[in-house]
């Protein structure tokens, strides 16, 4: 077995006599790397623009040395590319030649022509990362523009959950998609292992975006509605009820799943102190305050419960 370490190379005599020859790459591990836990697209896309220009700036003007240096290694890198590509076999002879201008080009390699050619790799690199970024970014928005989540899938629909905040999800719903999630409500989002609140939150943001009744890439529910409410607003509020439904601040609702309630789900929440009647007050009390806050809104906005699913629901721009 040889191995020659500027090429990252290895040829090897097999036990019959033939020659196999392999090719490693060390060099990308030890190449920067765009964050890989970065699991949005638009952060990838930023990271690379922004290291792209540290390599554009490192390459721009290299000395008449560099430059003259970097002409003879193409000439070798030429040389050796037409010879492989004459032999389409590897006999003894032909490993030696090859290896022989293998080492060639490392022996008159430089410390600075060598870092050249990571950076001149390193660009390639995030060109490409730049463009399959820039692709799922205008996938994601023609998508969503023309037949909202109807055709929003694969790596679209992860930034999607990005664009709204909920990228924690991506995990728990790799196996979804825009069209799918338009006929499931909340208790079906739960099946993947959703929280109650993180489930209606989804949903809520899905219907928005699937109707286009936001503007903003998040696809926020109208401020100051009772869509809008953190778990504060909405524990403020249910303390501000008599009891025995104050009861029910610790539930860790938002505003999105207190309008998505059925009665076992707040008799759940209330660990038995609420009855089946007192469940059915509880949310009329819910519709009542909705109607009250937000009646001067949109119809959808005093109306939309993640019960029911968001095909179910007709969008409704009337006040």
């Amino acid at each position: 077995m040889s191995y020659h370490a500027a090429s990252t190379s290895i040829a090897v005599v097999t036990h019959d006599g033939h020659i196999e020859k392999w090719q490693t790459d060390p060099q990308i591990a030890s190449a920067p790397q765009a964050d890989s836990s970065a699991s949005c697209v638009r952060k990838r896309l930023e990271a690379a623009q922004a290291e792209i220009k540290d390599v554009e700036a490192s390459l721009e003007e290299p000395d008449d040395d560099l430059r003259e240096q970097i002409s003879r290694e193409n000439e070798v890198k030429r040389s050796i590319a037409d010879f492989e590509a004459k032999f389409n076999y590897l006999s003894e002879t032909v490993v030696f030649v090859w290896t022989s201008m293998k080492r060639d080009l490392e022996e008159m390699q430089t410390e600075e022509s060598r870092e050249y050619w990571i950076q001149m790799k390193r660009h390639s690199e995030l060109l490409g990362i730049i463009n399959d970024c820039t692709k799922t970014l205008d996938s994601l928005t023609d998508c969503l523009a023309v037949s909202g989540l109807e055709n929003l899938c694969g790596d679209a629909f992860m930034e999607w959950l990005c664009d709204i905040g909920m990228s924690k999800l991506q995990t728990e719903l790799k196996d979804t998609d825009g069209v799918s999630l338009t006929m499931l409500n909340v208790g079906d989002v739960m099946d993947n292992g959703v929280s109650f609140s993180d489930a209606a939150a989804l949903l809520l943001r899905g219907y928005i975006a699937h109707f286009k009744l936001g503007e903003d890439r998040g696809f926020s529910p109208p401020r100051d509605s009772v869509l809008s409410w953190d778990i504060k607003q909405t524990a403020n509020w249910i303390v501000s009820l008599d009891a025995p439904f104050s009861s029910l601040f610790t539930s860790g609702w938002n505003g999105a799943a207190l309008c998505s309630l059925s009665p076992p789900r707040v008799i759940e929440a209330s660990k038995g102190k609420l009855n089946a009647a007192d469940a059915v007050k509880f949310i009329g009390l819910v519709r009542k305050m909705r109607s009250e806050t937000d009646g001067d809104k949109a119809t959808w906005v005093s109306k939309w419960s993640g019960a029911s699913t968001i095909d179910n629901q007709a969008a409704s721009h009337s006040s």
